[in-house]
């Protein structure tokens, strides 16, 4: 991945050696591992990980209450002063392990720098 972002075109890799790359990991997954324990192994401990670091669907309720809150603020003071009777039977009952429409709420959703250690001297070069 860091040569993808190398500032030197040269030293990124080119259009053959990432396809090369997607394809071995694409035959890889698919045909699963029959050539390789070691692939296996890194496949089931991801995604064994995936599966554990869930959310559950108390942190899904409160991430969406959360971001209602952001997107409507007068809506959600005037949600509060009246009971919700069907607080308890929501759309938000039922979690989907493969929804992926919301984001992870571990996810970093403010901008950060970059660590740029592996940036090359070139970035001075005009173009």
């Amino acid at each position: 991945m860091k040569r993808c972002w190398d500032p030197d075109p040269k030293n990124r890799p080119n259009v053959k050696e990432t396809c090369d790359l997607i394809e071995l990991f694409h035959k890889s997954y698919t045909t699963k591992y029959s050539k390789s324990p070691e692939i296996k192994q890194q496949f089931e401990e991801v995604e064994k990980h995936r599966k554990s670091n869930l959310p559950t669907k108390s942190q899904i309720k409160k991430i969406r209450k959360l971001k209602k809150q952001k997107e409507v603020p007068e809506q959600h003071e005037e949600e509060n002063s009246t009971p919700n009777k069907n607080d308890e039977n929501d759309e938000y009952d039922e979690y989907d392990e493969n929804d992926q429409s919301d984001t992870h709420p571990q996810a970093i959703y403010t901008s950060r720098l970059l660590n740029n250690s592996f940036i090359s001297e070139g970035l001075d070069m005009a173009i």
